[in-house]
């Protein structure tokens, strides 16, 4: 799966603003200047994304998630949103040899 090896770090310079109605959030990318909407899902994972690895992500979103979802779900939402997360340039991806993606 694409975060079991690496940590994954969010970018220290990300604007976040919560729309509450909306349960959701807009982050601001000022490196690359763009908006992203993100979900109350894709907002947790974001969070979760302290310079930890993936397998510490995993566990503590899994273990979130999975009241409301199975295993395997919530396993292939955090999948998705991590890979997400590193393709609109709000979370840095740096491989265990030390290279960023």
């Amino acid at each position: 799966m694409f975060y079991l090896t690496g940590y994954y770090l969010k970018k220290n310079n990300l604007r976040i603003r919560p729309v509450n109605e909306w349960d959701s959030c807009i982050v601001f990318t000022p490196d690359q200047p763009s908006l992203v909407m993100l979900n109350l899902n894709a907002w947790f994972m974001l969070e979760l994304c302290t310079g930890r690895n993936g397998e510490d992500i995993e566990r503590e979103y899994v273990a979130a998630i999975a009241p409301k979802s199975s295993v395997a779900e919530a396993q292939r939402q955090l999948s998705e949103g991590l890979e997400l997360l590193v393709s609109r340039h709000l979370v840095d991806a740096v491989p265990d040899n030390g290279e960023r993606r």
